[in-house]
């Protein structure tokens, strides 16, 4: 009886209008959350990621599985009451009416703590079911880039790092600070609920044990990182990369909460994913000391 033949083939290609940057720089200096609807917006913060790498399986020349990653928020059906699949159970479903039932899809996140679906364009609607058309458009363009895709080749092979991270901690003086620049913004009572929140639960914990992955899939690199973290960080993960192949994920093995660049800290800062909180606590390093590992990891497995 003869044996089956199963191999991998890589592609990449892009997926444009359906992911931005949702922080915004205003006219008189702030960064700013949510810049949509605001009239002294002058531009968005940060660009975005359009890459959508994969890794498509094959057995006997049919396609039976895939990892596909992209970088926006999985967050797009607004009030929705329940359970949901988002944008990738669409593109599942759209890889799976071409291939079969059988095909199975693995949807790793790009790192997109900065990008979601919201058109920063007031005039521009977004519908209900946005993440329809967003998950047909990654399935368009998977499906177009399969014709291109080539052999992936060797073996597999990971290195697996735990970094210490400090945390910012919750001083009474920073605290009230924060608490009183808070108090008339329009998302205030949030921030300030949830800064009371960490500074109660606060235990004298002054960093955290976090783990950074490398994972070669063949010429394939996938550099994996906890939390949600700002996409200039993927990026640079990608840019200081011996591999000319890369998937970047985030939210993996531990969530940790957001992890911005650096460069967004400061006093012109007043954006929602660096308040301090639970889900935002650890240093404004924290995210160059994750990419410097990520990259140091991609070199040492590329030897």
């Amino acid at each position: 009886m003869p044996r089956s033949r199963q191999n991998m083939k890589f592609a990449e290609t892009e997926a444009h209008g359906i992911s931005f940057n949702r922080n915004s720089v205003l006219e008189d200096g702030p960064y700013v959350t949510w810049g949509r609807g605001r009239k002294n917006v002058v531009r968005e913060l940060d660009s975005i990621d359009p890459a959508v790498p994969f890794v498509m399986f094959e057995k006997d020349g049919k396609p039976i599985g895939a990892i596909i990653n992209f970088a926006c928020h999985q967050c797009c059906l607004g009030k929705y009451d329940g359970y949901s699949g988002d944008y990738s159970s669409i593109l599942s479903k759209r890889l799976k009416a071409e291939y079969g039932s059988d095909f199975v899809s693995l949807f790793l996140l790009g790192t997109c703590g900065d990008i979601n679906h919201v058109n920063p364009d007031p005039n521009i609607p977004i519908p209900s079911d946005f993440y329809v058309y967003m998950g047909n458009v990654l399935a368009d363009a998977v499906l177009e880039a399969v014709k291109d895709a080539k052999p992936v080749e060797g073996g597999l092979k990971m290195i697996s790092k735990n970094v210490e991270i400090a945390r910012r901690i919750p001083e009474k003086e920073l605290v009230r600070e924060l608490l009183l620049k808070w108090q008339n913004k329009g998302d205030g009572f949030m921030r300030s609920r949830n800064l009371i929140h960490y500074e109660a639960t606060y235990n004298n914990v002054t960093s955290d044990e976090l783990i950074v992955q490398g994972i070669k899939l063949g010429d394939v690199l996938i550099s994996t990182l906890p939390g949600e973290v700002y996409n200039a960080i993927g990026k640079a993960i990608k840019n200081g990369s011996p591999f000319e192949r890369n998937i970047v994920v985030e939210n993996c093995n531990k969530y940790c909460g957001y992890i911005p660049n650096k460069e967004v800290f400061g006093e012109h800062d007043d954006l929602y994913e660096t308040a301090l909180c639970r889900h935002s606590c650890h240093v404004p390093e924290a995210g160059e000391i994750l990419r410097d590992e990520a990259v140091a990891i991609a070199k040492e497995l590329a030897e």
